[in-house]
């Protein structure tokens, strides 16, 4: 958008008092609009930190942690966890391979129902 643009659009404004002058009003209208998105990104950030939970600042200090725990080699990279889960407001189903299969034959790879049992199979019906 060119400045001439910039003006037509708010001439009206400043013409009807609403602003002092076009400069007033361009920085007031581009205030608003940072101030603006400064709380609907604000909004997201406390959306992801319920989600996740943890503060933005934790969440950089994991990521942190993590890549170090990846670059000085110390990541156990002969098991890849894999979580699969069903659920509602409640877990139904899950299966995983966790250290909390017990005794089962497929360990750790296990099956837990939707009364918390857990079978080596992956459906207890089999």
């Amino acid at each position: 958008m060119t400045e001439k643009e910039v003006v037509a659009l708010v001439e009206p404004l400043v013409r009807h008092k609403a602003f002092p002058s076009t400069e007033e009003a361009v920085r007031e209208l581009v205030a608003g609009f940072v101030l603006r998105q400064i709380d609907r990104y604000r909004e997201r950030i406390a959306e992801f930190e319920k989600r996740h939970g943890m503060t933005f600042e934790q969440f950089g200090a994991y990521l942190k942690e993590r890549s170090m725990t990846l670059t000085n080699g110390q990541l156990d990279r002969g098991h890849l966890d894999y979580p699969y889960q069903l659920f509602t407001d409640v877990p139904l189903l899950r299966w995983d391979n966790k250290e909390d299969a017990g005794d089962v034959t497929t360990a750790p790879h296990h099956f837990h129902n939707e009364e918390g049992n857990i079978f080596g199979r992956y459906f207890s019906n089999q």
